[in-house]
């Protein structure tokens, strides 16, 4: 039986293009929960929203209504409360009210050109970032509709937060480090201030199990006295903490096709690269995004092998183990044998793109959970989200679930399995009508 969850929207009813944004959200935004089996009531605009998820809907124009401004700002502090950013702020005092929030902007701003970029479904080529976004805020908002928290379970990483036009990297980087099981820190802006930000950057080191700085294209002054960048900040208070953190890994990250634009940028860099303060137990890293990843994929998951990227053939079943040999996938693979169905199962260091075009593609996804791993297991389930093309996927045929035992905990989520089988796998027999499939 699906479940019920009860959403309410705040928006400035007198803005007609914030309107029509949240007509069609509204609709996607149904659709993408439905995929965990999630059912939505959504109210707007009327009523006690206390006990419920809140959407908040923020565009520049909406600052000249200052009732609905008090209204964002009485809800800051609220734990479900969560803004949808639709444009770049554009005075300090409007940038303000997004510092407490956990905000989701459905905007960029392009490196070379500083032209922002609109994250809209009318805007073809921006349409799978809009799509991004759009499960981004499922996969937070499904959290909330669990006993549980997942993210209470899940080791943490601490991405620092950058400029704006590196933001979108970092969405990049904060998906793919939720796929292999840990949460990204911080969630929210820091404070503007400098001992209360320098508080919180400490107190997020101390949680997380890697620290990985990104370094962005530009320098900008967010401690206006002290002419100190955030990025910098947060460099400084990790590279004075890292001595006491005996086993956290810290990585400082700059793209290989940054071009260095400024004085302020250039005397930064030369400082990471040179003072053995900053230096200290350090990874410096002058790489593209995806060899990034594959870095601290082999350190946080160091049993992991390097994998060939070049992946031709895309299965109609995919298979997803929590070991390393399947008997349960070999026994599928010769039922298989002489069919023209392609089966594939994830591998040691699947690459995070790949593994979505697994998902995308396939008619019939098989989760096999053989050992006690609920931060694997809830990953894996919710990796089925994350699929692109969300808009045009077609529906999976089945979902089924293996587990080994009983003693195996899934009952959070065995709802969302069309077919769950309990045993050892020499013994099991999944019921696949392979000759259903539709290409």
């Amino acid at each position: 039986m699906a479940e019920q969850l009860n959403i309410y929207f705040n928006y400035n009813k007198e803005n007609q293009d914030v309107e029509n944004f949240v007509n069609s959200f509204e609709v996607d935004l149904q659709s993408c929960l439905r995929r965990f089996r999630i059912e939505v009531n959504f109210e707007r605009n009327n009523g006690n929203h206390s006990n419920r998820i809140l959407l908040s809907f923020l565009s520049n124009q909406d600052f000249g209504n200052t009732e609905y401004i008090s209204q964002c700002q009485s809800c800051l502090n609220r734990e479900s409360s969560f803004l949808i950013n639709l444009e770049p702020q554009k005075g300090k005092s409007q940038s303000e009210i997004i510092h407490h929030y956990h905000t989701f902007n459905f905007w960029n701003i392009a490196v070379e050109t500083g032209e922002t970029i609109l994250y809209r479904k009318d805007f073809n080529d921006r349409l799978p970032d809009y799509w991004d976004k759009i499960t981004d805020i499922a996969v937070e908002i499904h959290k909330f509709s669990e006993q549980e928290q997942v993210k209470n379970i899940k080791e943490k990483v601490y991405l620092s937060l950058t400029e704006l036009n590196q933001n979108a990297d970092r969405d990049n980087l904060k998906r793919d480090l939720n796929d292999i099981g840990f949460d990204v820190i911080p969630e929210k802006n820091l404070s503007v201030d400098f001992n209360e930000s320098t508080g919180q950057i400490e107190t997020y080191i101390r949680q997380s199990k890697m620290l990985i700085h990104m370094i962005p294209s530009v320098y900008h002054s967010y401690f206006k006295d002290r002419h100190l960048s955030l990025v910098e900040h947060q460099c400084n208070v990790s590279a004075g903490l890292i001595s006491e953190l005996e086993n956290t890994p810290r990585i400082i990250w700059i793209p290989s096709d940054m071009e260095v634009v400024d004085e302020d940028l250039q005397i930064f860099i030369e400082k990471i690269q040179r003072d053995p303060e900053q230096t200290s137990r350090t990874t410096i890293l002058k790489c593209a995004l995806e060899d990034l990843k594959r870095v601290y994929r082999r350190i946080l998951k160091s049993d992991e092998a390097e994998v060939s990227e070049e992946i031709t053939e895309l299965p109609d079943i995919y298979f997803i183990s929590d070991e390393a040999h399947s008997d349960l996938f070999e026994i599928l693979k010769n039922d298989l044998r002489g069919s023209h169905y392609k089966v594939a199962r994830n591998y040691s260091g699947l690459t995070y793109n790949n593994h979505l075009n697994f998902l995308a593609h396939a008619r019939i996804v098989i989760i096999q959970y053989t050992q006690e791993n609920s931060q694997w297991f809830n990953v894996k389930v919710n990796d089925i989200l994350k699929s692109p093309g969300l808009e045009n996927a077609r529906s999976y045929q089945k979902i089924i679930l293996a587990k080994a035992s009983e003693g195996l905990d899934s009952s959070r989520y065995e709802r969302f399995f069309t077919d769950v089988y309990t045993g050892d796998s020499n013994e099991l027999e999944l019921d696949i009508a392979i000759e259903e499939i539709n290409n």
